[in-house]
């Protein structure tokens, strides 16, 4: 996969493709518009039953086709095939999102995700592309032949978002013979989150009249991207039961939501399978628990703001078989 994920989309109900931009001129004939802007089908997401889809690709590979016709099946295809139907296509709920979204650089300049950045850059690189993107894509054959070298704004993903598990591994790059080396598998459980949280509130940010709103991360209260709270590294991938202990300390209440955490207990609000009210403190506990199940649960949580405003420190609580860790960190408001 070459366009690895940094941030989940907010909505799991919307329906999306990205979009880039051409910068040549002969392209004008077939782009979406006078921008030269064009739907790129390396990441997208719809469920079955599009009729679009189907007469683009049969179009696309009509008696007419040639193999060696660049670009007649792909992005040109899909762009055509939607541009005669645009509008109503949008009303149905086909979501063309911006091209930073899914391609925070483009195709000529994707080589700089994967190259060294002098000490802090990559991170606040990362940080940047993180707030308002879902993926970073790499291009395919534009950066396969590199490797991914520390320090780069992709080598900071990995080592932000890396999960510590035994994997398969591959060469470094197309160009080499050496296989990757992953480092921290079964380290020992480790607890990833904020240093200091900034709450923004969606309805704030609308005041504030702030673009793009509906792709952005961390709004209300929810932990996502650089701000997502998980753990890795277990010594073990499996474990009879786990606790997941997330608790406001001074005034601000937690809320939590899921329906693929196995609860077993529950401490200071009732719980179901679905809906969790606010609480000041939420304890979970999970039986026949992975990594996957707590992380899943992690994930869910959200902070909500107490009577006396938005400053408060949260602290979270994971016990994993006999592995045990915690942190917390402080929340702050955006203003």
């Amino acid at each position: 996969m070459d366009a690895p994920w940094v941030r989940s989309p907010p909505d799991s109900n919307v329906e999306f493709i990205g979009a880039d931009y051409s910068t040549l001129a002969s392209d004008i004939d077939w782009t979406l518009d006078e921008d030269g802007m064009y739907l790129a089908p390396g990441v997208m997401r719809f469920r079955r039953g599009w009729n679009v889809f189907r007469d683009i690709m049969e179009s696309a590979f009509s008696v007419s086709y040639k193999a060696d016709c660049f670009n007649c099946v792909g992005p040109r295809a899909i762009t055509l095939g939607v541009k005669a139907d645009r509008r109503r296509l949008e009303l149905a709920g086909f979501t063309i999102l911006p091209s930073h979204v899914l391609y925070p650089k483009n195709w000529i300049t994707s080589h700089e995700l994967v190259h060294a950045l002098p000490p802090g850059e990559g991170r606040a690189a990362l940080a940047k592309i993180v707030e308002g993107s879902y993926s970073i894509h790499l291009f395919g054959k534009m950066t396969n032949h590199l490797r991914i070298q520390r320090g780069s704004i992709v080598g900071e993903a990995f080592d932000a978002f890396s999960l510590g598990i035994p994997r398969r591994v591959g060469y470094l790059s197309t160009a080499d013979r050496e296989l990757g080396r992953p480092e921290g598998l079964g380290a020992g459980l480790e607890l990833r989150h904020p240093t200091r949280y900034v709450y923004r509130s969606r309805l704030d940010l609308q005041t504030q009249e702030v673009k793009h709103l509906a792709t952005l991360g961390s709004v209300d209260g929810r932990f996502e991207g650089l701000d997502l709270i998980f753990v890795r590294a277990a010594r073990t991938p499996k474990v009879d039961r786990a606790e997941v202990v997330v608790e406001a300390l001074k005034g601000g209440r937690i809320t939590f939501s899921t329906s693929s955490a196995r609860v077993k207990g529950r401490s200071a609000v009732d719980i179901t399978d679905g809906e969790l009210g606010s609480s000041s403190k939420v304890t979970l506990r999970i039986d026949d628990a992975t990594l996957k199940d707590v992380n899943a649960a992690l994930a869910s949580f959200a902070f909500s703001p107490g009577a006396k405003g938005v400053q408060d420190e949260v602290r979270v609580r994971v016990v994993f078989g006999e592995e045990v860790v915690e942190g917390s960190f402080l929340v702050v408001d955006s203003n």
